[in-house]
């Protein structure tokens, strides 16, 4: 049994997500608040992360990015399940040592990310870096 989290933005989905996939015989961990979920996954390190792509695929490449940017959930095998094969062209070009699957299919998913977690984890530039320091600070050219 593997000690799974989800990550999913709407909490009935994410609940019931949860639990399908408690039906695989994994132990999952469910946290609807995403900042809540990240800080539950330092304190309680689990075997996979799983992010449900069919709603915001672009909030799941933010997760994905914070998780790989921390050296202490760095190598832990992520799984993206459904969503839409053009939206998560990008995510898969950021990211291709993750398994990317439909939810259909998890149940074969999931075994393959445990047993081929990432060796040398591809690490995503923080969106944020390329910007220049005014851009981020929200400030105009020239104030």
């Amino acid at each position: 049994m593997a000690r799974l989290q989800l990550i999913h933005w709407k909490e009935s989905e994410g609940l019931a997500r949860a639990q399908e996939l408690r039906g695989l015989g994994h132990g999952v961990q469910y946290e609807a608040e995403i900042r809540a979920a990240l800080t539950l996954l330092k304190e309680e390190p689990v075997d996979a992360l799983v992010i449900d792509c069919t709603r915001l695929p672009s909030h799941g490449r933010a997760v994905a990015h914070a998780v790989r940017q921390r050296k202490s959930s760095r190598f832990v095998p992520l799984v993206f399940l459904g969503g839409d094969p053009a939206k998560l062209a990008r995510l898969r070009k950021e990211v291709p040592d993750a398994v990317y699957a439909e939810w259909s299919d998890a149940r074969k998913a999931i075994p393959h990310a445990l047993a081929h977690p990432p060796r040398d984890p591809v690490v995503p530039a923080s969106a944020s870096a390329a910007k220049p320091l005014i851009a981020k600070l929200g400030w105009k050219e020239g104030t």
